[in-house]
């Protein structure tokens, strides 16, 4: 029985940043390059998903310089003010699994993965960083007057925000310090039966 390996690239360092704001309802995930503008939303259905991100993974191949920033969610479930269901999407497998996921391939491909602080990046102007009105998913700033979907704004806020709280690196695992959540690292212990490998 053999086993696959896969080399992993030497990281480079970012020249240009995609901010992805992961998200508990609508688009799984969306996507956003300060530098060209441009945006993808990630759907809820999971062939779609996966055809977004082989075309994510294609587009970032040929865009050396690129880096991925990502919310760093660690202490967000200690916040009581927090509603139910995002505490629970926070919680669950999927969502941790997304950032695996997203940690895995960047790291296959050389790609650096930078955490920053979550604070205001859906409440901000992405365009002026003034305080606006998040309603659900429509995000509008009273000073600009910039009109955006919060998510799409979010994720603006996120590529350009300079506050990094941290890189992904093969020394958060050895520490034990990946962030799993409590209830995710239950539920893949209960799944995981040694008669079933």
């Amino acid at each position: 029985m053999s086993l696959l390996t896969h080399t992993e690239n030497s990281e480079y360092e970012a020249t240009e940043w995609l901010g992805v704001d992961r998200n508990t309802t609508g688009h799984v995930a969306v996507v956003a390059s300060p530098n060209t503008g441009k945006i993808m939303k990630l759907a809820k259905s999971g062939q779609h998903i996966h055809g977004k991100y082989k075309h994510i993974r294609k587009n970032l191949q040929k865009r050396d310089g690129y880096g991925i920033k990502l919310e760093d969610l660690k202490g967000i479930r200690k916040n009581k003010k927090q509603a139910n269901l995002f505490r629970y999407s926070l919680n669950s497998w999927s969502f941790y699994q997304l950032q695996m996921m997203i940690e895995y391939k960047a790291k296959l491909l050389g790609v650096p993965i930078a955490y920053i602080d979550p604070a205001y990046t859906s409440r901000s102007c992405s365009r002026c960083g003034h305080i606006g009105n998040r309603n659900i998913k429509s995000f509008q700033c009273p000073s600009y007057g910039h009109v955006e979907h919060a998510d799409v704004n979010a994720a603006f806020n996120i590529a350009l925000s300079p506050n990094i709280v941290r890189f992904a690196t093969e020394s958060d695992d050895a520490k034990g310090n990946t962030g799993i959540p409590k209830a995710a690292m239950i539920r893949k212990q209960s799944t995981v039966e040694p008669q079933a490998l």
